[in-house]
């Protein structure tokens, strides 16, 4: 069984890469063609540290990119096995899109402050009420568990496949990597995780 150190993933060295893109630093996993390069991006916003990518993944001109935040939402809701989510994992892999893969991203995506379990996104958990108002999603909270979950329903997940079909592919393929990635973690180590990797999203937690 996999350590939860080996899924330490997001480090300034790694991340978790597909073929195409992966976090800060581009490094061709095995099957896939070598040569691929990608530099860090310029710095945004005003907190340092915070880096977006400067070049395409696949080396090609970067386009306007499609679809709308809620489409990113609701396709790594189905992109999970269980077609469902807690919210830190909605949270951590939001915020992951934001900050690694910015260029691939709608243009209005979510923005985050520094809350009490790291980076934090108010208009996610409108979005997802508003998916549940459609009838999208179920939120379900078992009575011997704390945790929430948001569970996709028949109709959300064919709405789903309508929301990914609008994103780039590459995009996809990243965003896969990162629900895979959040869902193999614990609540603890992913949280821990984040914090390593942008330390400046830990200044108002109540987790140590």
């Amino acid at each position: 069984m996999t350590s939860a150190a080996e899924h330490m993933a997001y480090q300034k060295r790694d991340g978790p890469q597909t073929c195409g893109l992966s976090p800060v630093r581009y490094q061709a996993p095995s099957g896939c063609a070598a040569g691929r390069k990608i530099g860090l991006g310029a710095r945004h916003l005003t907190d340092g540290g915070q880096l977006h990518y400067s070049a395409h993944p696949m080396g090609a001109a970067v386009g306007a990119p499609e679809g709308e935040r809620t489409d990113v939402l609701l396709t790594a809701l189905a992109l999970s096995d269980s077609r469902s989510l807690t919210p830190v994992q909605i949270q951590k892999a939001m915020f992951l899109i934001a900050m690694e893969a910015k260029r691939l991203a709608p243009s209005r995506f979510y923005t985050f402050e520094k809350y009490n379990y790291g980076p934090f996104a108010a208009d996610i958990y409108s979005d997802l009420t508003g998916f549940e108002g459609r009838n999208w999603l179920v939120i379900e909270q078992p009575a011997n568990r704390r945790v929430r979950t948001y569970q996709l329903t028949a109709q959300g997940v064919e709405a789903a496949a309508a929301s990914g079909a609008k994103l780039d592919p590459k995009l996809t393929a990243y965003l896969q990597a990162v629900v895979k990635w959040v869902v193999s973690l614990n609540f603890q180590d992913l949280v821990r995780a984040i914090y390593k990797k942008y330390p400046e999203y830990k200044e108002n937690s109540v987790f140590r």
